[in-house]
């Protein structure tokens, strides 16, 4: 609780609540209603909240956060996107060396980006396969597809909509 003023706000959605600890707890937070908001467990590394400190309401929530990251875990702050993209575009060339890698690309951030570091990697020897189930907005496929080639990936666009809808 390091740096984070006494009494502060935290955010709790939920009813359930903490009504009983054993011996080793110690409480470091609490409310009125609720006893256990935080804790630690004495002779261990370990702590527990009940409440929301990612959340805009609990206002010291980011000092709790780091508190925890860089405190409690020892986590550097020297993490920026770019240094992300070169770690792991170094770590899946060390990885997969010449290996080839089949990828489904379903349209959303997670699997693009996925593809975009693969692709930074291993270059053509990744293949993608961009499916229309049906289920993306109107002219959305091609769009998307459109966008795939325009990043210099080597992708299929399979229109499979019939099949996919068929079967819901």
């Amino acid at each position: 609780m390091q740096g984070v003023p006494s009494p502060t706000q935290v955010w709790m959605s939920h009813g359930d609540t903490i009504t009983s600890v054993p011996d080793t707890y110690r409480v470091i937070a609490s409310t009125e209603d609720v006893r256990y908001a935080a804790f630690r467990i004495e002779g261990e590394r370990s702590w527990g909240i009940q409440f929301h400190p990612e959340v805009y309401h609990s206002t010291d929530g980011i000092t709790l956060l780091r508190n925890f990251v860089v405190g409690i875990c020892g986590c550097k702050q020297d993490w920026t996107p770019e240094s992300f993209v070169e770690t792991t575009v170094r770590e899946l060339r060390e990885k997969l060396g010449d290996d080839r890698v089949v990828l489904g690309l379903s349209g959303g951030v997670d699997s693009s980006v996925a593809a975009v570091l693969l692709h930074r990697a291993i270059g053509k020897n990744l293949y993608c396969i961009f499916v229309d189930s049906g289920l993306l907005r109107k002219n959305e496929f091609d769009s998307v597809l459109e966008s795939y080639k325009g990043m210099g990936l080597n992708v299929k666009g399979v229109k499979a909509h019939d099949r996919f809808l068929g079967d819901l």
